[in-house]
Formats: C-alpha cells, structure tokens, sequence
C-alpha cells in the first residue's frame, strides 16, 4: 500500500509539473498511451484467463469491464482536470471522500441487488464505518 501511495504522489506531483508545459488533454493523453503500453505484457499474460470468464459468463462481462474502465477514464480527466485548477494536496485530500462513495454505494447495492454484493448493514455496523470514514477524512485534512 505504501508503494502504491508512493508511485500516485509521484505520478500527481510529475503531471502537476507538466501542467506547466502544457493542457490537461495532452497529459491525459499521453498517460492513457503509457499505462496502455506499460500494461500490455500484463494484459497478455491474463488475456486467456478473460476470453474464459467471457465464455462462462457471456459478452455481459465485457459489457461491465467497459462501463468500469468508462467511469475510469472520468475519474483520471477529472483528477487531471483538477490538478490543472488547484492544488495537488487538496485535490488528494478532497479524493479521500471517496471511502464515504463506496460504503454509499455499497449498501445501495445490497439493499436493492443482493445478487451482485452482500454487505452487513445493520445500523450498528453502518454507524461504525461511517464513524471510520469521518476519522480518515479527518486524518487526510491534518495530514495536508
């Protein structure tokens, strides 16, 4: 987790400095092309693993991997869109609201689909990941 934090704080605060050089869309541009070549020989070694989930599954998958890798795309724009505008820490300390989206989304979805997730959402557990959630947004704004 730590490389990971590591690798995006290198990644915000280099196209933070490209920024300077030149628009959002030709940065957005150019790391669209370089996660695509830098995930090729990944994606060549698991393509055999997709082309069966789809033949288990149906073209239904391809079909939700799409609209994922759809919402994404807007989520990097948006990023870089805001990197452009602002400041690199507030956009990173605004994006730690994002825990509070997927425990929303969450319980949406096992309210109304269970199929698809099954989440414990009794009042306690909710209030206890909620309480959570607050603390890390907290803790994101004394860390920035």
């Amino acid at each position: 987790m730590m490389l990971s934090a590591i690798a995006l704080t290198i990644n915000q605060i280099l196209t933070k400095h490209l920024l300077n050089f030149t628009d959002y869309w030709t940065i957005f541009a150019y790391t669209r092309v370089g996660a695509v070549i830098g995930l090729l020989p990944i994606a060549y070694i698991y393509f055999p693993e997709l082309i069966d989930t789809v033949r288990r599954h149906g073209k239904r998958v391809v079909a939700i991997i799409s609209a994922n890798e759809t919402f994404n795309l807007l989520g990097v724009l948006s990023i870089t869109i805001a990197v452009s505008i602002g400041y690199v820490t507030l956009v990173n300390a605004l994006s730690s609201v994002q825990p509070f989206f997927v425990l929303l989304f969450a319980v949406i979805l096992s309210i109304f689909y269970p199929s698809i997730l099954k989440e414990e959402i009794g009042k306690s557990v909710i209030f206890l990941k909620f309480i959570a959630i607050i603390l890390m947004f907290i803790g994101a704004i004394l860390i920035t």
